[in-house]
């Protein structure tokens, strides 16, 4: 196996196993969390853990991305494609731990009698939304990744 296909080898892993670990935590692992626990208030602060830990691995698979393709690029002088699609996909991980899950978790913290509880549920719907229709995108990138990389794994075979 040459080297080009190591590298496209490992960007497939790391590209299905982020696009797994994401179907698994949105579409089962926090959906139990809200049907397990019984306050909202506690599934939606174990639902934030969750996803703020998830989004520091996401970063780090998104680094272990961009480095792999960039590999592949500059040393194996494979297609720019996929090292824009992997450079693409640190947005998603970056706006989720710096922007999203904080300002998630911020307003879901403060208090239901507040006055202000409508401008506070409207924000955190806001951002809630933002992050569900970012993480759709995100999953669809990745599911281009996928295939896109398998395309160029067999390619290679059959050179």
């Amino acid at each position: 196996m040459k080297k080009q296909q190591l590298y496209l080898l490992w960007t497939l892993c790391l590209a299905f196993a982020w696009f797994t670990a994401t179907v698994f935590i949105d579409f089962f692992a926090v959906p139990e969390v809200f049907r397990q626990v019984s306050s909202r208030n506690e599934a939606a602060a174990l639902g934030i853990a969750i996803f703020t830990k998830f989004n520091y691995i996401e970063l780090i698979v998104s680094i272990l991305m961009i480095i792999t393709s960039g590999l592949l690029l500059f040393k194996e002088k494979i297609s720019k494609a996929l090292l824009i699609l992997s450079a693409l996909l640190i947005i998603f991980p970056g706006a989720y731990a710096f922007k999203l899950s904080p300002e998630i978790k911020k307003y879901n913290g403060l208090k239901v009698e507040d006055p202000y509880s409508e401008q506070i549920q409207t924000q955190l719907d806001f951002y809630h939304h933002i992050y569900v229709k970012a993480d759709s995108a995100k999953l669809l990138l990745l599911l281009g990744v996928v295939i896109y990389t398998n395309i160029l794994l067999i390619r290679k075979e059959e050179l």
